[in-house]
């Protein structure tokens, strides 16, 4: 539901809403979140209530389930920011990353194009926002906010998404292999099914540059690799290489399409 200011009519952009049980009995907290409704009748799509609004003519189809409320923009095969260009390795990421509403832009250009800044660093506390809120947002909305990260931290160190990280500072650059690390123990903690050594063993073919990730970061990079999270580059993982926001955008859209809890 939405609460309208009766002299203007305006609900402005917070959405509200709760779950109950087959006798009418609330279950956990009224959530409330960034969100719209429309005259348009809500159907239900695999567990979930789905419905559509549209913003400035583009439609945005929102999703309700369990895990909470996501938001899925129709867009035109074209390219949303000037400096991701069809073509560019990142562009379909990207557009995914966009469409689903976890990134957006970091400004405009001379002539007022969006930009997104693909090869801008990322730090722990920003992949951590990307991650909580695609995986856990009824989570996320049940913390109380002290900062713009603190909440979606929280929830993934619930879920042991730092496990076997040392994270003295969640604000610093990430590098890849942390990257690859965190993306591993979220699959964990969604109880995805891991490869077996053997199709790791195989994979080790893909990362020439395997020896200089520290062993015991290596099953995780590898999961990465055979889930298809991760690509690489053409010489080889760069374990410690800066994360970019282009390889985030990466690793959430090649996410979305390997788990169906995103």
């Amino acid at each position: 539901w939405q609460v309208y200011d009766l002299s203007s009519m305006d609900a402005g952009d917070l959405l509200s809403y709760a779950f109950v049980d087959g006798e009418g009995q609330l279950v956990g907290s009224v959530q409330s979140t960034e969100g719209a409704l429309s005259d348009c009748q809500p159907i239900e799509i695999n567990g979930e209530a789905v419905w559509y609004v549209t913003d400035n003519s583009t439609p945005v189809f929102y999703y309700l389930g369990e895990r909470g409320l996501r938001t899925v923009k129709v867009i035109p095969d074209t390219p949303v920011f000037a400096d991701v260009p069809k073509g560019h390795w990142a562009y379909p990421h990207v557009q995914n990353a966009y469409r689903h509403s976890v990134m957006a832009g970091t400004g405009t250009d001379a002539e007022g194009n969006p930009l997104f800044n693909p090869d801008g660093r990322v730090t722990l506390a920003q992949f951590s926002v990307v991650l909580a809120n695609a995986a856990y947002p009824n989570e996320v909305a049940e913390k109380t906010m002290d900062n713009w990260y603190n909440r979606q931290v929280e929830v993934l160190e619930d879920h042991g998404v730092y496990t076997g990280m040392d994270v003295p500072d969640i604000t610093a650059i990430a590098t890849r292999t942390q990257m690859a690390v965190m993306a591993y123990n979220l699959m964990v903690a969604l109880g995805e099914d891991m490869p077996s050594e053997d199709d790791m063993m195989v994979q080790a073919i893909n990362v020439p540059d395997l020896d200089s990730v520290p062993e015991q970061y290596q099953a995780a990079v590898l999961t990465c690799y055979c889930k298809k999270i991760i690509a690489g580059k053409p010489e080889g993982f760069d374990g410690a290489g800066d994360m970019t926001r282009g390889s985030m955008a990466a690793v959430y859209s090649n996410m979305a399409k390997a788990l169906e809890a995103f």
